[in-house]
């Protein structure tokens, strides 16, 4: 590239050389086209004259012709050097990326992937499995996180079994206690009792029939045996009675001493009391004397029945007891304590 250069230079160097003589020769030949007896020279003069100029023209053409060659290996090398580089940018593109995609997988892998898990097994948890674990293998703050939620999982899951427990034992309570108010009440007023604990209950029933049953001379016989013997007897008893009274429709009101009591017809009204208790009533003479004579020999109940409009209700908060009032019950009670052993003592409004 240097020697072209100074090639370059000496052939300027010429030019001017031959711009400085070109003047020179110009007049002459100027003067020899003005000379008419000269003219024949003129062409040998003018020869002379440009033959510097030719040999300036030539070296020029030189000049320039190894300044394109130079030019056109210059944009070779130039263009061989930007492919070079475009290769070496993409190479180190490639790279770039492939470090990138390392990095990001190492991060997911210790980062992304555990934070993953640890939100899966918070879902499960929090749809109600307590048994899911979850292991990340980084020993940081990732695993930290990941035993706590090991750890609150496995708590949990000991609190639910012991609340699942008591969950259980307070349904079973809450069974029992509704049996038993049930087996207190008639359903439907224990119903009503539950919607407004704090209200009163009173109704009055236009058509019940009552029925008194007494065991006769009970009290001597009592005195008699031990008192499991008579607690035996008088739940075995009773038991007979609340069967029938479930199957004729009756309700059962309360037992008084060795008295039972019965009603048809409340808390809601049902279709001919009157013949529901006179059913009942044959049936309790036919159950005692079927009974086993161990204590029941000789036994005698007496019965009374009587029918009309009486006043239902719950009295009392922490034992409720659903009672009857009025005439009816009364003039049953007396046809109960003024009749006769083994017989059934009715009003007219019974017959």
């Amino acid at each position: 590239m240097a020697n072209q250069v100074c090639q370059t230079l000496n052939s300027l160097r010429v030019f001017r050389q031959g711009l400085k003589i070109s003047p020179p020769h110009a007049a002459e030949t100027q003067r020899l086209r003005e000379d008419e007896g000269e003219l024949v020279a003129a062409p040998y003069a003018m020869e002379n004259l440009f033959e510097p100029l030719r040999a300036i023209q030539r070296d020029v053409y030189t000049v320039v012709q190894d300044i394109e060659r130079e030019m056109a290996a210059s944009a070779r090398t130039t263009a061989q050097a930007f492919l070079v580089s475009r290769q070496n940018v993409l190479t180190a593109a490639l790279i770039a990326v492939g470090i990138a995609l390392l990095l990001g997988y190492s991060l997911s892998s210790s980062l992304i992937w555990p934070v993953r898990r640890i939100v899966q097994a918070l879902g499960i948890v929090a749809g109600g499995n307590f048994d899911a674990r979850v292991t990340v293998p980084n020993r940081d703050e990732l695993s930290e996180l990941a035993n706590n939620v090991n750890v609150a999982s496995e708590r949990l899951g000991n609190l639910y079994g012991k609340v699942e427990a008591q969950r259980v034992e307070l349904e079973a309570e809450y069974a029992r206690s509704e049996a038993l108010l049930y087996n207190l009440l008639p359903e439907d007023i224990a119903a009503r009792l539950k919607v407004e604990p704090s209200g009163t209950i009173a109704d009055k029933l236009p058509q019940v029939a009552i029925l008194f049953a007494d065991i006769v001379d009970f009290t001597p016989r009592a005195a008699k045996l031990p008192p499991v013997d008579v607690v035996a007897f008088l739940n075995k008893i009773f038991s007979a009675f609340d069967s029938l009274a479930e199957k004729h429709g009756l309700g059962k009101v309360k037992t008084i001493g060795d008295a039972y009591m019965a009603a048809a017809g409340m808390p809601n009204p049902c279709n001919d009391p009157v013949h529901r208790v006179a059913e009942m009533a044959l049936d309790v003479q036919i159950t005692v004397a079927q009974m086993s004579p161990d204590f029941a020999k000789g036994l005698q109940i007496r019965i009374g029945l009587h029918a009309g409009p009486v006043v239902a209700g719950v009295i009392g908060n922490r034992k409720p007891f659903y009672d009857v009032w009025g005439d009816t019950v009364n003039s049953a009670s007396r046809m109960e304590s003024n009749g006769e052993p083994g017989r059934i003592q009715v009003t007219s409004a019974v017959m």
